[in-house]
């Protein structure tokens, strides 16, 4: 019966360790966010200008 409990275990070790790894994001993400609510027009232009190959 101990045996059963390895498996789920295991899943759930490494879905945390793999879940709370160190998230990645463009800085210029931050710097649109922050000028959200500002200047729209300059956070829009700032989301424009990134690469959709570059958030991936």
């Amino acid at each position: 019966m101990l045996r059963t409990y390895h498996i789920p275990l295991l899943a759930v070790l490494v879905a945390l360790f793999m879940g709370c790894g160190r998230a990645r994001y463009d800085a210029r993400l931050v710097q649109a966010d922050s000028l959200m609510w500002t200047a729209p027009d300059s956070a829009l232009a700032t989301l424009a200008a990134i690469d959709s190959a570059t958030c991936s």
